[in-house]
């Protein structure tokens, strides 16, 4: 199917449906209710070189079926202009008057995502538009050349255009031809809406109406015949984000017919390539703007943009959004701790043990991760402030960087810059998790600017924001991009930062952290393991389920092994559970496989020395038990 650009004028209700045949659309006007030839006016396909006014016209950028579009030089401004030159106009139509007609609706509108109208003249037999030249080029262009947009990508570049919707349709303008090739992306990422050359106004009667879109984007109403309204563009707007999404038209046909038949009746399906955690959010978003009944779909481009900033946060910190859900739920089980499968179920555990964890309920409430929610809370609780939650790996520093961020009840933001599946530099992902995109007023820090513009509309009432980075390394660029944060955090007073990371960071940053600022997660004391192993299985095994025994030397040699790190300890804890029996010894302990992912097993388990714990072994129990405060055992005999 074509996607030009094709003029439909109205017709009585009783003959809107194409005619019976099935013929192919060769022509993007073929079949449509209502179509008509347009006229040509002028050839101007071959003015390169040519002058019109002030403008020397150099190429052709693109061809429209209103007018052909070259980039020229403004000789008295010295600058790159977009120069549109007429060269056909819908029949029975004054080819001026509605070339005119364009170019007054996009100067009423001056706003950085729509393309910006510098002069309108006559030059000879050439009606032409002078208009901003953007560098860049248009969606579907870069569709076809580097495949389909990240879904936050197509989030960021929808929500900039459902702003610049919104101030046409607040000056009483519909667009009516919303798709991938009118909107033009910058070399920045900004994006662009252009062409209003079907633009009509809101407030014009409708009679007579000559229709004008793209099929692949025609709302049902405009299939039916009907005016275009408001909604119909954010209909068009719902489609053009499934095409970034996935680079094909959301509805489709063979034959005009078949087309029209899709947009009418047939609901869009979520596309299979996309992950889940993507599919949701989005396809949320694409099925309300494209609702079959336009009283169904967002009341407003405004309310457009409000939900694109919350699939921003929701692509960007999935796991809040879960704990939030969670949150209105109390009656379920805390959204990180999975159902056990059969295998575990058969050991006596409702939930899978020793697994990532709920940061707002954790198993483990003992010292000393109580005592530093306690002093991490007091220090970030003036606005502006910034903190670095500091340890070894596997220490607990980012559960408890994220027990903080649940507990908080500002707007907040997480952002782990080890998850590679994430696109983008630190700042543009937390931009992202606020629903914020680049400011149009800067060019110097645009991405940063967009999130304080956000942030400083956060009302009081609601709590200091809280923005949480974790895994940020020494000497990367992410370290950089945390001392302008810290800055901006310290300047405006916008939001408190928790950084998780080493110690050295405070340094680094240059000076915009303080060496104080730092709180250090210690490794759990001897004892401390025990109690961590013990509320593991309270958490996850129900009530009356079978006695199941970590004995004390197993936990001292299973921190041991440890050496600090909980994600270790949890992979040994997991292990000694599956090989041993309903009481784990020192034994399971000292054997349990490296490996948390391993659910049987071995086939071939190592066989017990009988005079087990050999001297070695002993000496290490003993040396663990005096470190814990208990009595050493003897050799066994």
């Amino acid at each position: 199917m074509d996607d030009r650009t094709v003029l439909v004028r109205s017709r009585g209700p009783d003959r809107h449906q194409p005619r019976p045949r099935a013929q192919r659309a060769e022509h993007p006007d073929a079949d449509l209710p209502g179509a008509r030839r347009a006229r040509p006016v002028i050839d101007a396909l071959n003015l390169a070189g040519a002058k019109l006014g002030n403008y020397r016209l150099l190429r052709v950028l693109g061809r429209g079926n209103m007018g052909v579009v070259y980039l020229a030089t403004d000789e008295a401004l010295l600058r790159p202009t977009a120069v549109k030159v007429l060269t056909w106009s819908p029949a029975e139509h004054d080819p001026e008057a509605w070339f005119l007609a364009e170019a007054r609706s996009v100067a009423q509108l001056n706003h950085p995502s729509v393309v910006q109208i510098y002069s309108v003249a006559r030059h000879g037999p050439h009606r032409y538009i002078a208009m901003e030249y953007v560098e860049g080029v248009s969606a579907d262009v870069m569709v076809s050349r580097k495949g389909p947009f990240s879904a936050e990508r197509a989030t960021e570049v929808i929500l900039q255009l459902a702003a610049a919707l919104e101030l046409a349709h607040a000056s009483g303008i519909i667009h009516r031809d919303v798709k991938p090739a009118n909107i033009l992306i910058k070399g920045d990422g900004a994006a662009k809406l252009g062409d209003f050359g079907m633009a009509v106004s809101a407030l014009r009667a409708p009679h007579n109406e000559i229709r004008a879109g793209t099929p692949h984007y025609f709302a049902p109403e405009i299939w039916r015949g009907e005016p275009a309204t408001i909604a119909t563009d954010l209909y068009a707007l719902g489609a053009t984000y499934y095409y970034l999404l996935t680079g094909r038209p959301p509805l489709d046909g063979s034959t005009i017919a078949g087309l029209s038949a899709a947009h009418q009746r047939q609901e869009v399906v979520a596309p299979p390539e996309l992950a889940a955690e993507v599919t949701a959010p989005c396809m949320r978003l694409v099925r309300r703007c494209m609702a079959k009944s336009p009283a169904e779909r967002y009341e407003s481009a405004r309310a457009v943009a409000w939900d694109a900033r919350g699939v921003l946060r929701e692509l960007e910190s999935p796991w809040l959004i879960a704990h939030e859900a969670g949150a209105r739920r109390a009656d379920t089980a805390p959204p990180s701790l999975r159902e056990a499968d059969p295998a575990w179920q058969a050991r006596g555990f409702r939930f899978e043990p020793f697994i990532d964890l709920d940061p707002s309920e954790p198993p483990y409430r003992g010292a000393p991760f109580d005592v530093l929610r306690s002093e991490i809370a007091a220090r970030i609780a003036a606005s502006g402030a910034t903190l670095i939650i500091a340890g070894a790996p596997g220490s607990g520093r980012s559960v408890l960087a994220r027990s903080m961020l649940a507990a908080s009840p500002g707007p907040r933001a997480y952002v782990d810059i080890g998850h590679a599946a994430r696109a983008g530099g630190v700042i543009q992902r937390i931009a992202r998790a606020f629903g914020a995109v680049a400011s149009a007023t800067t060019t110097a820090n645009p991405e940063i600017e967009g999130l304080l513009e956000v942030l400083a509309g956060a009302p009081p009432a609601a709590g200091t924001p809280l923005i949480v980075i974790d895994g940020v390394v020494p000497g990367t660029r992410a370290t950089a991009e945390v001392a302008v944060l810290s800055r901006a955090a310290r300047a405006t007073r916008y939001f408190s930062l928790l950084v998780v990371g080493p110690a050295e960071l405070s340094t680094e940053l240059g000076g915009s952290i303080p060496a104080t600022a730092v709180v250090t997660v210690p490794a759990l004391t001897p004892l401390q393991i025990r109690h961590y192993l013990d509320s593991w299985l309270r958490a996850t095994r129900p009530a009356g389920a079978p006695p199941l025994i970590i004995t004390v030397d197993a936990a001292l040699i299973a921190g041991h092994r440890a050496s600090g790190s909980l994600d270790q300890l949890n992979a040994l804890a997991r292990q000694m559970i599956i090989a041993g029996g309903p009481i784990i010894t020192s034994w399971d302990a000292w054997t349990a496989v490296d490996d948390g992912h391993r659910t049987t097993r071995p086939a071939e388990p190592p066989a017990r020395p009988a005079g087990w714990p050999t001297p070695e072994v002993l000496r290490l129990i003993n040396h663990c038990r005096v470190a814990a405060g208990l009595a050493q055992r003897s050799p066994p005999g």
